[in-house]
């Protein structure tokens, strides 16, 4: 069991998907059979939560029918409906949560139209132990101009969040955005301003500026917005492919290492079938690990230029310290040649997985 109450914020209209949803609400959208607030709850109660609170708006009724369902099929997690009166945004949703006595020490928030899979105590555990007052899940994709963009210091904290659209000066420097879960402690809710306000855009700004710190959470875990008719789409299509259990940091996952001293990309033929490889990989949210002795910006930039990414670059190590220190944390495995691609096995790599991704 974890002391840990999860917070979905269910009151956005969700115009952009009215063509598909019509009047039903983002987070009752199906995929495979199951509404994603059924989804949410079942991954709170696999990980021992007992307490859901759902923050509704356009649609409660239906979303209250939901949890009546839910209620019956896991009765072990309390599940409470507050039905914001308001569009308040999404803090200022959380103002109606100030001053219970019940709170567990730690919210965890989670959008209603993020369709996820995850390790719920790897992320508490790296929350604690950043002593911040927030945790913000990020990771890098491949569309990071119309992306917020989070600066991370050395220590895995959020030194600026930059707002879309982007400057020349940034575009190509950053490559890690905001996956719309966080993990709040509740004296955070203190630091809340009436009315309307954004939990990326406004509070946790402010609490950077504040010096309070607000934490980066870096993981290839999946979780996907699927707020569009396009990504709502590819959720679909990651169902159909069981991708998204898979992706969880309690399931040992396969990987893709790049060596870059191994990889000519300067080689036209080899850069074409590099970028086809990790464009492949992405798809198939298989983690793909770069390990560079040089500086990072080039590659980064490269991502920027070709709408891919790395899910995690690692500079200045070596691969038995990367092995050590991160592949086993992270419950990757190393099982076969094709895992450690070079120039001459990079066609082979984008053969087995293509192959495999059928």
């Amino acid at each position: 069991m974890i002391d840990l109450e999860v917070v979905v914020v269910a009151g956005g209209r969700g115009t952009r998907l009215k063509p598909i949803l019509g009047d039903t609400p983002k987070v009752l959208a199906e995929f495979g059979g199951k509404s994603n607030l059924s989804r949410i709850v079942e991954l709170v109660n696999r990980h021992g939560g007992t307490k859901v609170t759902v923050l509704a708006g356009v649609g409660a009724s239906k979303v209250a029918q939901e949890i009546d369902r839910l209620k019956i099929l896991m009765p072990h997690v309390r599940i409470e409906l507050l039905i914001e009166e308001q569009e308040l945004g999404t803090a200022g949703c959380f103002n109606v949560l100030k001053g219970r006595r019940d709170h567990s020490s730690s919210l965890l928030v989670i959008y209603g139209d993020i369709l996820c899979d995850f390790s719920i105590p790897h992320f508490l555990h790296a929350h604690e132990k950043s002593e911040c007052l927030a945790s913000v899940f990020v990771q890098p994709n491949n569309h990071l101009f119309d992306s917020d963009l989070v600066e991370l210091s050395s220590s895995g904290k959020i030194k600026r969040i930059h707002k879309k659209p982007h400057s020349v000066s940034i575009s190509g420097t950053l490559s890690l955005t905001n996956a719309a879960v966080y993990l709040i402690k509740v004296e955070a809710l203190d630091r809340l301003n009436p009315g309307c306000s954004d939990w990326f855009h406004d509070v946790f700004p402010r609490l950077i500026a504040d010096g309070y710190g607000v934490y980066g959470y870096d993981s290839s875990e999946y979780l996907h917005d699927y707020g569009t008719e396009e990504r709502y789409a590819k959720a679909l299509i990651d169902i159909e492919r069981d991708i998204v259990g898979k992706r969880n940091k309690g399931v040992i996952r396969n990987s893709l290492f790049l060596i870059e001293r191994l990889v000519r990309t300067s080689n036209i033929d080899q850069r074409n079938t590099l970028i086809d490889l990790l464009k492949i990989a992405n798809e198939y949210r298989i983690p793909i690990v770069l390990m560079t002795e040089g500086r990072l910006e080039p590659w980064i930039h490269w991502c920027w230029e070709n709408n891919v990414y790395f899910d995690h670059a690692k500079q200045g190590s070596s691969f038995r310290d990367i092995k050590l220190n991160f592949v086993e944390n992270n419950n990757l495995v190393v099982s076969s040649e094709f895992n450690v691609c070079n120039s001459e096995n990079m066609k082979t790599a984008l053969t087995v997985l293509k192959e495999n991704s059928q």
